[in-house]
């Protein structure tokens, strides 16, 4: 070999090289018969699997964006009965106040009525003892002419005294 030189290209050198070239290609043909088809098994088995958790991945994503629908449409309509329910209870209230209130009115007015009813019979009795107490005194100047038989003058006197008393009595009984 000449100095300087790293390589040396004679024949050996090439038959070696042919030797190690077919070695490495029976060894990639072993290899690849050996391992290229369970390696590649494995990778299409592994990439089936990264396939399928990525469909149901995209598959759970719509499902739950379907149940987030469902809920938002849920709640809304929870919105809407709970303004229902509050409006039938205000109108339901109203009506008991109403009512409550109609009650109490005609109530009021019953004893209302049953007050102005007394009060007339009260009227009535003080009438009636109004009547019996003129008639008590015209029965009283009566018995006063009939005993004395007076003169003209003296009924006359007899007669105011009576109504002044009568007078009274009305101004004691109003």
């Amino acid at each position: 070999m000449p100095e300087g030189s790293i390589l040396r290209l004679d024949g050996q050198f090439i038959i070696e090289l042919a030797i190690q070239w077919f070695n490495i290609m029976v060894l990639l043909l072993v290899l690849y018969r050996l391992l290229y088809k369970p390696v590649r098994k494995f990778m299409d088995d592994r990439d089936a699997r990264i396939a399928a958790d990525m469909e149901s991945a995209v598959a759970a994503r719509e499902e739950a964006m379907q149940l987030k629908d469902e809920y938002v449409k849920k709640l809304e309509g929870i919105e809407i009965e709970r303004e229902e329910i509050l409006s039938r209870s205000r109108e339901i209230g109203q009506k008991r106040a109403d009512a409550i209130i109609s009650e109490a009115r005609q109530e009021a007015a019953s004893i209302h009525r049953r007050g102005m009813e007394e009060l007339r019979m009260e009227q009535e009795n003080q009438r009636d003892d109004m009547k019996r107490a003129i008639i008590d005194i015209a029965t009283r100047m009566a018995g006063m002419f009939v005993q004395f038989s007076v003169d003209q003058a003296t009924q006359d006197s007899y007669v105011e005294k009576a109504l002044a008393q009568l007078e009274e009595e009305e101004l004691w009984i109003e």
